[in-house]
């Protein structure tokens, strides 16, 4: 018989039924074995509030506590094939209102990119593939929708949230730039923007997840990222060139003094300069350890009056009447 338990209670090795509606959480199934510390977190922080324990599926000793072996690694490719799966069904759920679609859309999708990360494999990128260019489709044919989807701020700096934010903003604003024009493929341009960080799977994670301000000497480790994600879609065959050099330059600058090529200009491939709006805005507005995060308007006040120089003019007018619209449509 099921067992009604508290989140605070939960403790790996339980299994555990979800009491919510298979769009309403982000993982790929209602009811699973929590196998590890961070799933478990995952659960507490989407649920404060009583779930069902099944006892006879639960894998705990027989003194009640968390077995200490550490479960074997899940087959985060099949993780992210799964998680497509889902992302694909609520991408096209018409009885979803939009702001329900819009936060179902960002739990899925950051489920999925952190399924990506884990294994930055070619199945796992093609699955993740096909549900963002679901996602860019969207964007172009529902605007409500798509403007609930800038409304949602995960305020959280953890790469694989960080990419889908980036993602959206920058799918949003390219479908924008390039309203009614041919010869911009938004799927695969999409694809690019959630998939620009890739190459943070190859830096430390003690430099990703250090809680304060990085040494010089950890910097420049963290801006080999670029370089690694350009190598990541060119050894997994995944991606066109023009996606690659997304990835490659987003830390490029308009004015020069960017890496890892030092570009400045015109000689900064266009893609990437949206990209570099979306990262950089995202990277102000997200709650890191040492600061508090910037609310949309004081980002993009600090990036036209601090940061200018680094970005195309035009595209960043464009990306603030983007949020304009935006709140003129709530």
């Amino acid at each position: 018989m099921h067992q009604r338990c508290h989140t605070r209670h939960l403790r790996v090795g339980m299994y555990v039924i979800l009491p919510l509606k298979w769009w309403e959480h982000p993982f790929a199934r209602n009811q699973f074995l929590i196998s590890s510390e961070d799933l478990l977190q995952r659960v507490r922080d989407c649920i404060d509030g009583d779930v069902l324990v099944d006892p006879d599926r639960c894998e705990m000793p027989a003194d009640g506590q968390p077995a200490s072996a550490s479960p074997a690694p899940a087959d985060a490719s099949a993780e992210a094939e799964c998680c497509a799966e889902r992302l694909h069904d609520v991408v096209h759920d018409t009885k979803l209102p939009p702001a329900r679609k819009a936060h179902a859309i960002r739990q899925h999708s950051r489920v999925l990119m952190k399924s990506v990360l884990e294994e930055p494999t070619a199945p796992s990128i093609g699955a993740a593939k096909k549900a963002i260019g679901a996602i860019a489709d969207l964007i172009v044919a529902d605007r409500a929708t798509a403007f609930s989807l800038l409304s949602v701020s995960a305020h959280d700096f953890q790469t694989y949230a960080h990419s889908v934010s980036v993602g959206l903003y920058g799918v949003s604003l390219a479908s924008q730039v390039y309203e009614g024009g041919s010869g911009h493929n938004l799927r695969e341009l999409g694809a690019a923007f959630f998939l620009h960080d890739l190459g943070k799977t190859r830096v430390p994670t003690e430099i990703i997840r250090k809680p304060g301000r990085l040494d010089n000497n950890e910097l420049a480790i963290m801006r080999t990222h670029p370089e690694h994600s350009y190598d990541i879609l060119c050894e997994t065959a995944t991606a066109t060139e023009e996606c690659r050099i997304i990835a490659l330059q987003h830390h490029e600058r308009s004015a020069g003094g960017g890496y890892p090529l030092g570009l400045e200009g015109d000689s900064i491939h266009e893609y990437a300069r949206i990209c570099s709006i979306a990262d950089v805005f995202d990277a102000l507005v997200a709650r890191r350890p040492y600061k508090r995060p910037l609310t949309p308007f004081e980002a993009l006040s600090m990036m036209r009056d601090r940061m200018m120089g680094h970005f195309s003019r035009p595209l960043f007018e464009g990306f603030v009447r983007m949020f304009a619209s935006q709140r003129k449509a709530a």
